[in-house]
């Protein structure tokens, strides 16, 4: 299952070829076929539920603590 937040980028990963997209690395298009091959899903989550939004883009102190547990990550006291 390949998660995306941008409806954008499930249209790409769901049809066939390049369309309207400009500066799309061909080689990339592997991900179409095995999408069309039905061996991936893609599917739609909502960005606060994207834990990849903390290396892109502002977000307050409990959605990051919620992604870094979800992560796996621990707050401790103390020194580092």
């Amino acid at each position: 299952m390949l998660k995306c937040d941008a409806t954008a980028g499930q249209g790409i990963a769901e049809r066939r070829g390049v369309g309207k997209v400009r500066h799309l690395h061909a080689p990339l298009l592997w991900l179409q076929r095995v999408v069309q091959q039905r061996p991936i899903k893609v599917v739609k989550i909502a960005g606060a539920d994207n834990v990849s939004d903390i290396g892109t883009k502002y977000v307050d102190g409990t959605l990051l603590r919620r992604h870094l547990a979800a992560m796996g990550f621990v707050v401790r006291q103390g020194r580092s």
